[in-house]
Formats: C-alpha cells, structure tokens, sequence
C-alpha cells in the first residue's frame, strides 16, 4: 500500500490493517488535525484515480493514539504502520526546538 486517497481516518487505517496490504501507511500527518480540500477532491475511474485532497488528517496525537491498535494486525513485524510528516509539521517543529 502506498499512501493513497484512503489512508486518513480510524475506520480507513482500521480496514487497511485487515486486509492483505503488507503495511499500513498513512497520508501526511500535521500537529492539529485539518479536514482537507473541499469536495470534490478524489475522483476514481478504471485504472487509476485523481486527487486534490489538501493534506486532510487526525493530527499526530490522534495517530499515535492509534499505534497499538493498528500494531495487533498480522504477525509480529510483518505489517509496520508508517506516517508521513508535513513540511510544515516539520517547521513548526524546528521552531519551536530552536526556542
């Protein structure tokens, strides 16, 4: 699984982390949560899909919150859980680092 469309909410991750995919991959993550682009924002058709989702998430906190959940899927170490940073969540982090 790659980050796709999909990959934002409890219930998304929750479903992904059931299925065959061989990891749980989240879209990018922001200190607070955001709600995205307005809809439309995804379109699917035969072979592929298009999107302007605008970085919608939980927010960290929320995502580490569902870490041991999301760990219980599949064996021991066969199905890691990743997430993707913001570069704003980056930023805002060295800013608030650097004092």
């Amino acid at each position: 699984n790659a980050a796709g469309a999909l990959c934002v909410t409890r219930d998304e991750l929750m479903a992904l982390g059931k299925s065959r995919a061989g990891a749980i991959v989240t879209k990018s993550m922001t200190i607070d949560a955001r709600q995205g682009n307005p809809e439309p924002r995804y379109f699917g058709f035969p072979g592929g899909s298009i999107n302007s989702m605008g970085l919608p998430n939980l927010g960290y906190k929320a995502y580490a919150e569902l870490i041991p959940d999301l760990k219980r899927f599949g064996k021991p170490g066969r199905k890691p859980f990743l997430t993707w940073e913001s570069m704003a969540f980056t930023r805002r982090l060295l800013s608030f680092w650097e004092g």
